[in-house]
């Protein structure tokens, strides 16, 4: 897996009690990471497509190609991404 892909999608700061009632400390919280993200965005409209052709493949089926698919989609556009990016820093 990429180093891009374990960053998180949409970090924020969030606050947690440290024992005491009146007393916080933020923390990051980091959520989904990009590659998560990124297999659930290309599983929504693989999903959506792959219902309305109707071509008698069982639903079980069809969702492991489908999260087969996705996970390479997201890893392919991750290592696009770094291969950019370490181009640009050379």
């Amino acid at each position: 897996m990429s180093k891009l892909g374990d960053q998180p999608a949409y970090p924020a700061d969030g606050y947690v009690r440290d024992g005491n009632d009146d007393v916080y400390q933020m923390e990051r919280c980091g959520g989904l990471t990009k590659r998560e993200w990124l297999v659930g965005m290309a599983m929504q409209s693989l999903l959506r497509n792959s219902y309305e052709q109707g071509d008698g493949r069982s639903r079980s089926e069809t969702c492991a190609e489908i999260v087969s698919y996705a996970i390479g989609a997201a890893d392919a556009m991750l290592a696009e991404l770094e291969e950019e990016e370490s181009d640009a820093n050379d």
